[in-house]
């Protein structure tokens, strides 16, 4: 029989950590790695002394072998049991092996030290920067011999080249042109529209083909590139290519798709060159809109519709502003809008709800009449529209998006201020279910779709001030209504927005005066009463009282002898305490 094994099992066998006895030497059994004692039935780790049955098991066990030599198995085999160096010297053995930490849980833990790796011979130096980014890539492919290290220093370069042209200091034309130059050819090759012609670039075309990260790097590079520059026309159109060629590609992740409309609104802004947009470029404009715009993936309809209302822009600073005219021309801008009124993703419908607001407050009114003409709409359906998502949306943010977009059609000036002004001066009871939305938006359970139902309201009280719409009008009385009832809302920041309101227009004298008569009336039918009753709180009110009130801190304390009796009287007083708690 061999040393370590026993009769019944045959197998390496040791002892658990307690006291077993000799019965645990008889029962003892193995099961793979580990080794169980059945009067014990505790997991243990096999010990090296198994070493006899095992070769090399002392390179392999973790645990100090400490108990075995203090309990007298120190001829079992184990002539080197892997100590820590705390029992090394108190042991005086010196073993092949130091593990990372013994049975003996010594303090600290001893780590085996790093092998030292030898040095390769040093990298050559970069190129110089008129390599572009294609020199900087061949470089990194040709000296670092990986993908992962060729494409991370890749971007890495390109991001800090991006930087740099984001900086006070732009970056020289010839660089400028060198650079650019470089990242379309590269994000051209990670697109697969460029062929390289030499060994070392198809190599690198291999590298870089279909890799999202090259190509999120190298759009960001070109949107900070783009600058105006005069005499680049060959340079322009081969930048636009390779965006249209990204637009309409496939295999384009989302994030690539999004960075690329961002980067083709910086190269058509206003102050570039308008033979950038030739009669084909136009053309695969429309069919990549049109293509996006029907994507399956929401993340790019989403996109299609943020460029499609850049595009229409009535600012002459806004990037981007340039496509209106040809929008307006193919007619895609205005259905698309909305058709996507009805999406089933909710960022979709707030961009398409921002698109159509765009499309609304643009400079160029006939393009919009001419299409709402296509459309067969007129402006009644379009606020019924928006009015309709403000108040039948079940997600927020296409009530957030109606809200901004009637409240910047109240203020611009457009042509849906009339029927808003309409609206907002009308008794709840003649302004049917448009007016009713817009009252029910004060009161959404959202607190950002009631702050910004309250700016409306407050531009509304403002410019009734000013322009009464009509001699059976309210005037700012509603308007004034809306605003006092939202002092009392459950939501701090609508409070205090109501609060800011009021005290702006009592600045500007649409207020009554405190203690004063009326100065904004209402009709004695069909909400007269509440206007009045309104008008009747401004007076008593006090509003810097109120707003000091609001800005503190929920977890405000007040202290002094008003305050403690206060809570002395709320204590002892019997009826509170059988009221519910509202939280």
């Amino acid at each position: 029989m061999e040393r370590g094994r026993t009769a019944a099992a045959g197998r390496p066998w040791r002892r658990c950590g307690r006291t077993c006895g000799p019965a645990g030497r008889a029962d003892a059994w193995a099961s793979g790695r580990r080794a169980r004692c059945r009067r014990c039935w505790t997991f243990t780790w096999r010990c090296c002394c198994g070493a006899a049955s095992l070769p090399q098991a002392s390179f392999t066990y973790r645990r100090c072998c400490r108990r075995c030599w203090n309990r007298g198995t120190r001829g079992t085999g184990c002539r080197s049991p892997p100590l820590c160096r705390s029992c090394l010297a108190r042991s005086g053995t010196q073993p092949r092996r130091t593990f990372t930490r013994c049975c003996c849980l010594c303090s600290p833990p001893l780590r085996r030290p790093a092998r030292r790796r030898p040095r390769g011979p040093p990298l050559p130096p970069l190129p110089p920067p008129s390599a572009g980014a294609v020199g900087v890539a061949t470089w990194a492919l040709r000296h670092m011999g990986t993908r992962a290290g060729a494409v991370g220093l890749l971007c890495h370069a390109t991001h800090l080249l991006s930087q740099l042209a984001g900086e006070e200091r732009p970056l020289g034309r010839a660089e400028a042109t060198a650079a650019t130059e470089g990242v379309c050819r590269v994000v051209a090759l990670s697109l697969g529209l460029d062929v390289p012609q030499s060994p070392t670039g198809g190599r690198l075309a291999l590298f870089l083909i279909g890799c999202s990260r090259v190509q999120r790097v190298g759009l960001d590079c070109l949107a900070a590139l783009a600058a105006p520059t005069e005499g680049e026309d060959a340079l322009g159109r081969a930048v636009v290519k390779v965006l249209l060629g990204c637009l309409g590609s496939p295999d384009a992740d989302p994030s690539v798709i999004a960075k690329a409309f961002r980067a083709l609104q910086r190269w058509l802004e206003p102050e570039r060159d308008p033979v950038w947009l030739t009669s084909d470029t136009e053309d695969a404009l429309v069919r990549v809109l049109a293509l996006r715009l029907e994507d399956s993936r929401w993340e790019v309809r989403d996109s299609s519709l943020e460029f499609l209302a850049a595009g229409v822009s009535a600012s002459p600073r806004a990037p981007g502003s340039a496509l209106a005219p040809w929008l307006a021309r193919h007619g895609l801008h205005a259905g698309a809008a909305w058709d996507r009124l009805s999406d089933a993703q909710a960022y979709v419908r707030a961009s398409a709800v921002a698109a159509l607001g765009a499309m609304a407050l643009g400079g160029d009114g006939a393009a919009w009449a001419r299409a709402l003409a296509t459309l067969h709409l007129t402006e009644d359906d379009v606020l019924g529209r928006l009015c309709d998502v403000l108040s039948g949306d079940v997600e927020c943010f296409p009530r957030r998006a109606a809200c901004r977009v009637l409240t910047a059609c109240l203020r611009a000036g457009g042509s849906l201020r009339a029927p808003l002004l309409a609206l907002a001066s009308a008794p709840p009871a003649r302004t049917g279910p448009a007016g009713a939305a817009l009252r029910a938006a004060a009161r959404d359970p959202d607190w950002e779709v009631k702050v910004n139902a309250l700016e409306f309201w407050e531009a509304a009280a403002t410019l009734l001030a000013r322009e009464p719409v009509g001699p059976a009008a309210g005037g700012p009385a509603p308007a004034l209504a809306v605003l006092v009832a939202a002092l009392r809302d459950c939501d701090r920041p609508a409070a205090s927005k109501a609060c800011a309101a009021l005290m702006a227009l009592a600045d500007a004298g649409v207020l009554p005066r405190r203690g004063g008569a009326g100065g904004a009336g209402g009709d004695a039918e069909d909400g007269g009463d509440a206007s009045a009753d309104a008008t009747d709180d401004l007076r008593r009110l006090d509003l810097p009282a109120l707003r000091d009130e609001l800005e503190r801190r929920s977890d405000y304390v007040q202290s002094g002898p008003a305050s403690l009796l206060r809570d002395i009287l709320a204590s002892s007083d019997g009826a509170l305490l059988d009221g519910a708690d509202c939280y």
